[in-house]
């Protein structure tokens, strides 16, 4: 099953009160026990979000700002000494261009 946003649903709490209402545990052991099928859950990302979820948790090992960096580059960009380093730019735009098509 695929979703594709939720119009306003919180899906978590929604799941939640499902949950609750399920029978308890040892009627679903006396089922699996009979031979009948047991009731299960079951979650299948998409490649996207897959891909999201990596990002999150490489962001989430990235400080959020690194103020070094950032101070250092203000300061050459106060004193007229910062360059750019053109040809990494233009291989950043060439990589993310090429990245674009691939998705597509």
């Amino acid at each position: 099953m695929k979703i594709n946003g939720t119009n306003g649903i919180d899906v978590a709490r929604l799941y939640a009160n499902k949950a609750s209402e399920r029978k308890p545990e040892t009627e679903r052991k006396d089922r699996a026990e009979s031979g009948k099928p047991v009731d299960t859950d079951s979650v299948e990302l998409s490649g996207r979000a897959k891909q999201l979820q990596a990002y999150r948790l490489a962001l989430s090992d990235m400080p959020p700002v690194r103020k070094e960096l950032v101070n250092q580059l203000r300061q050459e960009i106060h004193d007229g000494s910062y360059g750019p380093n053109e040809r990494l730019i233009a291989e950043g735009i060439a990589r993310e261009m090429r990245d674009r098509v691939k998705g597509e």
